[in-house]
């Protein structure tokens, strides 16, 4: 009776898991994506098929975690597009992209035509070039450290959101910061083909690129258009941010970032340190070790060896890493080789660390 029961749970268990995978799990159920329309998927409880796993190929790119396929068959012979969007995911991490040619599961005479470690919360494309008419093409989209993600994919010639590769820098774009405010100043020799600059901002950590505004191209009244533009941004948070410029070809519709500069923003002002305070009764007195993790990103920050005093709670400064951007941190104790229960802190407006229940 007990091994039936234990077969019939085991085997419930087992179905769900598989019901909670998408159709195109494996590459034999491989979705087609048609030109200019997108489909609905996500990498919940997703698995590698290590035997289509193209690794060698894809090394210096990514890592398999919870992978997901798709094709398609160019109509025409040039320039596609693959277009992601509506990410939500779980660890914020979001999805990773490569698409190759030659059955993976098949053939040793495959190759990688595009590859993206990771793809941002942004709206985003990859630019495939040279594609041949008829011919298909395999994309496998994997949630970036296993993230679980929800997304729409798309192909089509008209690309949608921002560039996944960047060029070279042609507007010599500057950036200088007074306090709080950043100045932008860029230049373009030419005004062909350019209607407006698109300026992005985008703090270190963050996986979401913030659209600040869309600047006109300017023309006198001779018609001609002005050579010089600058803008100016307020920065709230600390932190390391990244400016850039999205233009978008008026004849092509080709879109592409064009200049990337980065400004390091950290106050000045004398301001108490940022301190998170272990409770005295979380540990034994004597020595213990810290791992701190940035919590939204789960990822380690640092590790400290701490002693905790006969009274009081013991205090944990972490202005360093609040100052790179850090806003909730997760700090994980070990004493006498025991894993306490970790502590979660945020960080509130005036500066202050507090624990998250």
């Amino acid at each position: 009776m007990l091994s039936s029961y234990i077969f019939t749970t085991t085997f419930v268990l087992v179905n769900i898991c598989l019901a909670a995978q998408v159709t195109n799990n494996d590459f034999v159920g491989r979705i087609e994506l048609l030109e200019d329309s997108s489909v609905q998927s996500k990498t919940n409880n997703s698995s590698v098929e290590w035997s289509c796993a193209k690794r060698k190929l894809t090394a210096r790119c990514l890592v398999y975690h919870n992978d997901q396929w798709f094709f398609f068959k160019p109509t025409n012979s040039g320039t596609y597009y693959i277009n992601i969007s509506a990410q939500k995911c779980r660890d914020s991490g979001g999805v990773q992209i490569f698409v190759l040619t030659g059955d993976p599961c098949v053939s040793e005479d495959n190759k990688l035509v595009g590859c993206i470690s990771r793809v941002e919360y942004n709206d985003s494309f990859l630019k495939l070039d040279s594609l041949v008419a008829g011919k298909t093409y395999y994309v496998n989209i994997d949630g970036f450290l296993g993230d679980f993600c929800s997304f729409e994919v798309g192909f089509s010639r008209i690309p949608k959101g921002l560039p996944l590769t960047r060029n070279a820098r042609v507007f010599n774009l500057k950036a200088s910061i007074q306090k709080r405010t950043v100045g932008l100043k860029w230049s373009i020799g030419s005004c062909d083909s350019i209607a407006e600059f698109e300026l992005y901002r985008k703090l270190k950590g963050s996986n979401v690129s913030v659209l600040l505004n869309k600047i006109q191209l300017k023309r006198n009244a001779a018609g001609k258009c002005e050579k010089e533009y600058s803008y100016k941004d307020d920065l709230l948070i600390e932190g390391v941010y990244e400016y850039f410029i999205v233009t978008e070809n008026t004849i092509t519709r080709e879109r592409e970032i064009n200049d990337v500069n980065n400004v390091l923003f950290y106050l000045t002002s004398k301001r108490k340190p940022v301190t998170a305070y272990i409770p005295a009764n979380a540990i034994k007195y004597g020595i213990f070790e810290v791992m701190v993790f940035d919590d939204h990103r789960n990822t380690l920050v640092t590790k400290m060896t701490l002693k905790r005093p006969k009274l009081g709670d013991v205090p944990v400064s972490l202005s360093e890493w609040v100052s790179k951007g850090v806003r909730r941190f997760r700090l994980v104790v070990f004493q006498e080789g025991i894993q306490l229960d970790p502590l979660v802190f945020e960080l509130t407006r005036d500066y202050s660390l507090v624990l998250v229940d």
